[in-house]
C-alpha cells in the first residue's frame, strides 16, 4: 500500500536530512581561494578562483618545482622535437603570483597543464605560455 503523502510533511528537518542544521547544507566548505592566488595580478584572460581548484601541477621552470627538471621540447624546428629536456639552473625563475602552480587547461582534443603567471621564464624568453601535456 503507498504512503500517505501528507505523512512525508510531519517529519522533522532532523528525520528528512539526518542533521539539525537548517538551512545551507553541508556545513563544510572550502576557502573561496584556497591556494591564495590573486587573480588580479595574471594578465591571461579568463582565469577564476576556480581554475586553481584542480589537481596541481607546478611549473618545471618555477623553484618550487620540487625536482622536476624536465620538460618537453615542443618547436617543430627543432632536432629535439617532442624529446624530454633537462633545464639548467638558470632556467628556473620564482612566479609570485601563483607560486608556480599551472591551471588544467583543454587545448582541442588534448588537455594538460598551463603556466599563466607572468614571471616565468619561459614566457619572458618565448612570449608563449609553457603548456604541459
Amino acid at each position: 500500500m503507498p504512503r500517505n503523502p501528507k505523512s512525508r510533511c510531519n517529519l522533522t528537518w532532523h528525520q528528512r536530512f539526518g542533521t539539525s542544521n537548517e538551512g545551507n547544507l553541508p556545513t563544510y566548505k572550502t576557502a573561496s581561494n584556497p591556494c591564495g592566488v590573486n587573480i588580479s595580478l595574471l594578465t591571461y584572460p579568463g582565469i577564476t578562483e576556480a581554475d586553481f581548484r584542480y589537481m596541481h601541477k607546478n611549473c618545471p621552470y618555477s623553484t618550487t618545482a620540487s625536482g622536476f627538471n624536465y620538460v618537453r621540447d615542443t618547436n617543430p624546428a627543432s632536432d629535439t622535437y617532442f624529446k624530454m629536456l633537462e633545464l639548467d639552473s638558470g632556467d628556473f625563475s620564482t612566479h609570485t603570483v601563483t607560486s608556480g602552480i599551472m591551471i588544467r587547461e583543454t587545448r582541442g582534443s588534448r588537455y594538460g597543464w598551463l603556466c599563466v603567471d607572468d614571471d616565468c621564464i619561459y614566457y619572458i624568453n618565448t612570449g608563449n605560455r609553457y603548456f604541459l601535456f
